[in-house]
């Protein structure tokens, strides 16, 4: 079967999560918005909290590094500490700019 291409308006703040969660699963946009609209959870999910690198921080939304900080503070998964303190360091960072 022939794939198709869609094109609509979203947004920013949306797109900016879509990409940020898509860089943490290691795949990409588009593979990530059709996992996404085929209801595939395990591909689509939340972003791993275990996984999140510098860059993956710095791309993601506002919204999204409040999400994680929260969730990172409640489950404590290794080296939580570590994490939620490179997460509230690029939200300071950004009320600076």
């Amino acid at each position: 079967m022939a794939n198709k291409r869609l094109t609509f308006d979203i947004p920013e703040s949306l797109h900016s999560r879509l990409k940020a969660e898509a860089a943490v699963l290691g795949i990409s946009l588009g593979s990530h918005c059709t996992a996404i609209l085929e209801g595939q959870p395990e591909q689509s999910g939340s972003p791993s909290i275990e996984k999140l690198d510098t860059s993956q921080i710095e791309a993601m939304s506002l919204q999204s590094l409040r999400e994680i900080s929260v969730a990172l503070n409640e489950k404590k998964p290794k080296d939580w500490k570590t994490k939620l303190g490179n997460i509230n360091t690029e939200i300071r960072r950004r009320y600076r700019v």
